[in-house]
């Protein structure tokens, strides 16, 4: 029998890890950071080996063409809007000389949109992710890229949890579940930038007074932007920051000077990006999708909240079940929540229910409550509209709402554990093995599939468990690290391999093959140097430096092809046109959009004998 209590397992600093004396600090100081060392090893020979989680591999068969170099998991189709958009936009810059206009493309594009890239502006200042395109080949640099974000992400969030008082052995745990799990993994390579940076946006925001800290605090805001300018994610995101600095601000230095100050500061920070930015804004807003989309509460179904309590209910592998695709699926979910209803010390609880702990402050975890279960109830229920109106929550849609819900949510099972402590015994690990073995049965029930074919990896928490109590117990970790690594390991297991290991060379090397040198032959052949040829998703001709039809626009070109359909009515000419949109040639007489994202244009409008002087 495991039987454990927090003053005998969960040896926290102080208990709760808030209270620190000087002798602790010198201590802790002189200490190596174990997870710093690792990191920067890890993701320092990741660079050397030039890797990244692109899903690239995907476009070569579309040229005849296969991987030379390191290629490991699965490359993801679903992962369009990286390999399909994204990435070529990467080539494109590159092939550009990082040159703010797109001169390989016919529309000769803005370069300087939502998606960061590595353009020669000022704004590189506020991109240090993106310096090393300066001294060595794209893929090294390419490859920093996803190293940096990474560091970023895991060595943020710990920093951050270890600001608001969690110990560090259950802050590096909490970081690593909030990395691996699903929504995170699933986006990854989409807003990995806005999901990696923010913690240091809170962390500066935190600081003490201190002149240099509103210069710095200006900076990492701005960077947090250029990083993926989406305002979704931005909106939501801040929500979470300004709750967190609220629930945790250092009551003797947050005064009405400071707060004018940080103000001031955020204001700077709007007035950089809104320059930056002007250009791409004037002309979003105005635009049929997605300057008009609006979003309401209650959108989602609760099988979504499901999720995240128990991280695969709607999955099958990495099939999703019930929507449109896995990354859709994909939420903040862990065991933890789980693991603190059956772990927690109540008790402990009670007491800090009824304002009893002296050390800490019910108000923090109300506070952190609540701002997430008014965001759970925007994204689940029918919420007044008046409340997303004050927050701005109509320009998110509730499903991108579900990773900033999830950190508050993993912030404060973080806060409950540390503060009350972990309590291991024979009936509570029993109890929190039914609970796990209940969710995963009633998933297949729901969702009509066999129990028989349950994926193994979905019962790791199960084995993982007894071993890290038996740790526990032996006293080679104390209870809260037994719970929270169990955790990660499980979430590792079911979504730490979605995303393959793709050398960055596949992206940036020249290639020639029988299609590709076709392809080359139409585009001289053409008196434009345009390449009219369908059959080829997003943007991967421009990609490869052709100045094809066929792209991605990322916002609109009506002058363009204004001169193409120059007898559609003005109304049906912007409905069409007027959008962000993958532009595609199709045989159809007139141009339509069958989605909000996709644009069919005529091939026959763009023959060469079209060619306008």
């Amino acid at each position: 029998m495991i039987q454990s209590t927090p003053g005998n397992v969960n040896q926290t600093s102080d208990q709760c890890g808030e209270r620190h004396d000087s002798a602790g600090r010198n201590a802790a100081a002189k200490r190596p950071d174990g997870l710093l060392l690792v990191l920067v090893a890890l993701l320092s020979a990741y660079v050397a080996a030039e890797l990244t989680p692109s899903s690239y591999a995907v476009v070569l068969p579309f040229f005849g063409a296969a991987p030379h170099w390191i290629s490991l998991g699965q490359s993801r189709e679903i992962r369009s809007d990286e390999w399909a958009v994204w990435t070529p936009y990467m080539q494109a810059t590159v092939r550009n000389q990082f040159r703010r206009y797109n001169q390989t493309s016919p529309y000769h594009e803005d370069l300087r949109n939502m998606n960061p890239l590595p353009l020669m502006d000022w704004g590189l200042i506020f991109k240090p992710y993106f310096w090393p395109f300066l001294m060595v080949p794209p893929s090294y640099a390419y490859s920093f890229f996803f190293a940096f974000q990474m560091f970023s992400f895991i060595y943020g969030y710990r920093q951050l949890f270890r600001r608001l008082g969690i110990s560090d052995e259950l802050a590096a745990g909490g970081a690593l579940l909030l990395f691996f799990c699903g929504y995170t993994q699933y986006w990854w390579t989409t807003v990995g930038p806005s999901l990696s940076f923010f913690p240091w946006v809170v962390l500066a925001a935190m600081l003490r007074r201190r002149w240099w800290k509103y210069v710095l605090f200006v900076y990492v805001v701005v960077a947090w932007i250029f990083g993926m300018a989406y305002p979704p994610i931005i909106i939501a995101l801040g929500f979470v920051a300004i709750l967190v600095c609220c629930a945790f601000r250092d009551e003797a230095t947050w005064g009405m000077k400071e707060l004018f100050l940080t103000a001031g500061a955020l204001a700077c920070a709007a007035a950089l990006v809104g320059f930056y930015y002007g250009d791409l804004l004037a002309v979003t807003m105005h635009t049929v999708y997605p300057g008009q989309r609006r979003s309401s509460s209650g959108t989602e179904s609760l099988r979504l909240l499901m999720g995240m309590f128990a991280p695969a209910f709607n999955q099958d592998g990495y099939r999703a079940l019930g929507l449109p695709n896995i990354c859709e699926s994909g939420v903040a979910g862990s065991f933890l929540p789980v693991s603190v209803i059956a772990f927690i010390d109540y008790s402990a609880f009670r007491k800090l229910i009824l304002g009893q702990m002296q050390l800490f402050s019910r108000r923090r975890a109300v506070i952190v409550g609540a701002g997430m279960l008014l965001m759970l109830a925007w994204i689940f229920l029918p919420v007044p509209a008046l409340v997303g109106k004050i927050l701005l929550w109509q320009f998110v849609p509730a499903r991108r709402m579900l990773f900033p819900a999830g950190v508050l949510l993993t912030l404060f099972c973080l806060w409950l554990l540390n503060v009350c402590g972990v309590v291991l015994t024979v009936p509570r690990i029993s109890g929190f093995f039914a609970i796990v073995l209940v969710s995963i049965f009633s998933s297949k029930y729901v969702w009509s599939l066999a129990w028989k074919n349950t994926p193994g990896r979905e019962f790791l928490i199960l084995p993982v468990f007894v071993a890290c109590a038996f740790l526990a117990w032996r006293r080679k970790l104390t209870a809260g690290q037994a719970v929270v690594h169990s955790c990660v390991l499980a979430n590792i297991a079911l979504f730490g391999f979605f995303n393959p290991i793709l050398s960055a060379r596949e992206i940036f090397v020249s290639r020639d093959t029988p299609i590709i040198r076709s392809l080359e032959q139409i585009e001289r052949q053409d008196p434009r140097g345009w390449l009219v040829a369908p059959g080829f998703p997003g943007a991967v001709l421009n990609g490869l430096g052709f100045r094809s039809i066929q792209h991605v626009l990322l916002s609109p070109h009506l002058q363009f092809f204004r001169k193409y359909f120059p007898e559609m009515p003005d109304a049906e000419f912007n409905n069409v046109f007027n959008r962000y949109a993958h532009v595609r040639l199709g045989t159809a007489d007139h141009p339509y959009s069958p989605q909000p994202d996709i644009l069919i244009v005529p091939i026959a409008r763009f023959g060469a004998d079209r060619a306008f002087k």
